[in-house]
Parts: structure tokens; sequence; C-alpha cells
């Protein structure tokens, strides 16, 4: 079969032209997603580029060749941006032109133009090498775990390979001179290898977009909003999983209830702002305290529950009286406090419910027993097996953050 290039040409002007109005139209229903206007606007800008190519014989060479390339490789550097501007990365504007600097650099040069061979191999290396800085761009955003950054890696990488492997086949079998490069049948299947890349690294980068959005969505459905750690939903389901873990690997469990003591007190004498900053003050003092494995997450109201592997309670006990302490030393002149249920498993089974409720058992003895102490329950009896008061360990008063805590409102709420 043979493949008419210059048909390719124009398929490829025509494909580009509505993939690049597709995402741009994409970036107008989103402003947030800035990176679909660059990969839009890098498909009009190469488009126009391969216009200019298709246009050879019909204009000069000046505007076929040289400005007709040149669009082209700004096209592969704004792709290149795309890329960086999808993972939160500064744009490089300057290096944008790089290839089409270089190119027309080159283009100067005596007898560079009247030689197809060192225009096709010049021209491999800049597009490859724009194919291989987005790969990795995409790559090094792989913190983010979203699964089809890896098919866009492999259309870039491949494209890449697929360019640089015309450079050694260009000293293989030269191209013809002038316009006879067209009937060159393995110069056709390149244009064509070109135009599938665009349609695919088209389609991959729109789903990607979604895939991200949508994980957004997911993220924030799992998260409370005021203090960024779990919320009950997430806790619930991130729990189940680590119980089934530990009793795979016959590790304990320990489960902390907590419970801001006289909280309405504080919505009523400083407002419902001073009691955000309470909960969030909260949430500060704990994380800091807990191990960056152990889940914490807020239940509802000014009710707090962490999960904490491989603990016995005596260890859990010690982790929770840090934390009330180092809280009780945060908030200062708040007249508030934490108490703290607990109970520990050695061997937890499954049921995140179960331990809730019993943790909420030992909770309910430490309101009754005066608050601000940590009561500790046994999971198998349900009877008390450790009383820490408040002037149990000694733990580090954590410094409160600037203007945290306002002063009582007068008036009556």
């Amino acid at each position: 079969m043979v493949l008419d290039v210059k048909t390719l040409f124009v398929v490829a002007v025509l494909v580009a032209a509505v993939i690049g109005s597709i995402l741009i139209f994409a970036w107008l229903q989103n402003r947030g997603q800035r990176a679909l206007l660059w990969w839009g606007m890098a498909h009009i800008l190469a488009g126009t580029g391969v216009a200019l190519l298709a246009m050879r014989g019909n204009v000069s060479d000046f505007w076929s060749i040289v400005i007709g390339n040149a669009l082209l490789y700004a096209g592969g550097g704004m792709q290149w941006n795309a890329a960086r501007v999808f993972d939160r990365r500064p744009p490089r504007p300057i290096l944008i032109y790089a290839g089409s600097a270089a190119w027309i650099a080159a283009c100067l040069v005596p007898g560079f133009l009247g030689s197809s061979d060192a225009r096709v191999i010049l021209s491999s290396i800049i597009i490859a090498a724009y194919s291989f800085a987005t790969a990795y761009e995409i790559w090094c955003g792989r913190a983010e775990r979203l699964a089809l950054r890896w098919p866009a890696i492999a259309v870039l990488g491949f494209h890449g390979l697929v360019m640089t492997a015309r450079i050694p086949l260009t000293m293989l079998l030269p191209l013809p001179a002038g316009y006879a490069i067209f009937a060159s049948p393995w110069f056709g299947v390149m244009v064509l290898e070109g135009l599938l890349n665009a349609v695919a690294l088209a389609v991959i980068i729109l789903a990607l977009t979604k895939e991200r959005m949508e994980l957004a969505h997911r993220n924030a459905a799992m998260l409370d909003p005021l203090t960024g750690i779990a919320n009950r939903r997430a806790f619930l389901e991130l729990g189940s999983r680590l119980l089934k873990a530990r009793v795979r690997d016959r590790k304990p469990v320990a489960v902390i209830l907590f419970d801001l003591d006289r909280f309405k007190e504080i919505n009523d004498r400083f407002g419902h702002s001073a009691g955000d900053r309470v909960l969030k003050t909260f949430c500060r003092v704990a994380r800091a305290t807990l191990r960056a494995d152990d889940l914490i997450g807020r239940l509802g109201g000014e009710e707090f529950a962490a999960i904490l592997s491989g603990m016995p309670a005596v260890g859990a006990a010690a982790t929770a009286e840090r934390i009330r302490a180092a809280f009780e030393a945060a908030v200062g002149t708040v007249a508030t406090t934490v108490s703290a249920g607990i109970v520990a498993s050695e061997s937890p089974g499954n049921d995140i419910e179960l331990l809730l409720d019993r943790a909420d058992e030992a909770l309910y003895l430490a309101k009754a027993n005066g608050r601000n102490r940590i009561e500790v329950l046994d999971f198998g009896s349900g009877t008390p097996v450790r009383a820490a008061s408040a002037a149990g360990l000694h733990a580090p008063a954590l410094v409160p953050e600037p203007g945290e805590m306002p002063a009582a409102r007068t008036g009556v709420r």
C-alpha cells in the first residue's frame, strides 16, 4: 500500500485543528485546568506548521520549510510546557522556541536547505527531544497516582523513539531531493505515525484531566473540609482496611476516641470561628504526636478517633496522654480540654464499629470521672484496665500559633 504523504498532511492539519479546538473548548468549560489550553495551543501551532509544509510547491520554501517547521517545533515546545503546567510547575516560555531557533539558525547555514537528509535529521532530533522531555515531565508528577500517566508516557516515549530511529534510517536510505521526498514510502509511514500519535495523546490527555478531577472529587468527599483530616466515611473505610491488614500480620491495634470537653461553651463564649480554630488546633497537636502511619479522623462535631497500628494499650495510653497535655497547653486561656477513651486488642478482627463502641465506653468513663483524662478498657471484658488523670504523664507544651485564641466575647449568644 502506497501512502500519499500530501493527503496525510491534509488529514493531519484537519485533525490538529479539531483536537486543538476540543482541548481549548474543554479549558473554557473548566478554567482551572490551564494545561488544556496549553495542549490545545500546541496542536494549533503544530497544525499550522504542518499546513505550511503541505503547501510546499505552492508557497516559497521560506514559508514551507523554514517557517512551517519552526511552527511545528514551537508546538512541540508548547506541548512540553503543557506537561509542566499540568503538574503545577512553572512554564519555561523561552525554551518553547528553542527548537525553532535551532532550526532557523541551521537554515542560515549554506547548503542546509538543499539537503533533505540534513533537514530530516535535525527535525528528528528536535521532535525526539521535545517528546522525551514531555514524557519526563509527566513522569516527574508520578507522586500523584493517576493511572493514565503511564499510557501518556508510553505514547510520548514511543514517538520519541520513532523520531530517533529516523536518524540512522535517513543515513541508510537517503531521501530524494526536492518534492520527490513526498514519494518516499518510509517518509509516509513516519507522517502517519505522527498523526496517530497526536490523536492518541489528545485522547489520553483529556482522559488524564478527567481522572485528576474525579480523584480530586473523591478526595474532597473523604476529607473533613475544616480540619483536613479523614471524615467519618473515610475513617471507617480506611480503618476497616487497616484492621484486615493487622489480622494478616498478627499485630495489635489500639483505637482512641477523643472528645473535646465543654466545647459548646467555646462557641457560646468566643463564637463559632474560635471553635473552629480550637478544632484545628487539636488536629495539629494530634497529627504532630501520632506516627505517620497512624490513622486519625473526625467522626463529627468535636469527636475524633485514631487507630494506632501495632500499638499495645500502654503505648496508646502514653500517646493519648501526650496529645491531651499538649492540647491543654496549646489552647491556653480557652477553657477546654480533651478526654479520651482507649481500647486495644491483640486480635482485633475486622469490625471497626465494635472497637469504636468499646472506645466510646472508655470515653464515657473519662467524662464521668471528671473529664480531661484518659480511660482504657479491656477489649474482651470491657473492664477498665488503666486510668490516666490530668496529672499523669508529662508532655512538652505546644506553643499556640500567633493569634490563634481570641479574647472572650462579651454578650449572650
